[in-house]
């Protein structure tokens, strides 16, 4: 398999796993987000935000690990290091839209 069909399998596979982690959070992050901001319109503008955010640092991260067309490695080691590197950018967007979140809903709560 040639590192073009590697790349782009990876990163229609990590833009596939970003995009189902977007859809099972929407919901739940519009709620809380509702909740933190106190009117629709906010909410809606953070929810939009947050997706968007989400969508673009997971596909800079699977963009970012390109397999190398030299490389002697077997192409699934190719297509695991790519998932690895887009991975790495989805959670780290989840983590730090949680840490925001919680922060905000805390503050809320004091209050």
């Amino acid at each position: 398999m040639d590192a073009t069909t590697v790349f782009v399998i990876g990163a229609v596979l990590i833009l596939a796993m970003g995009g189902g982690v977007v859809g099972y959070m929407r919901s739940p992050l519009k709620r809380m987000l509702l909740e933190v901001c106190g009117n629709e319109g906010h909410a809606q503008f953070w929810s939009e935000f947050s997706t968007v955010g989400m969508g673009l640092v997971t596909a800079v991260f699977a963009v970012s690990g390109r397999p190398d067309p030299r490389a002697t490695e077997p192409a699934m080691f190719a297509l695991a290091d790519q998932l690895k590197s887009g991975l790495l950018g989805l959670t780290g967007t989840v983590v730090l839209l949680g840490c925001v979140l919680a922060r905000a809903g805390g503050t809320r709560d004091r209050r």
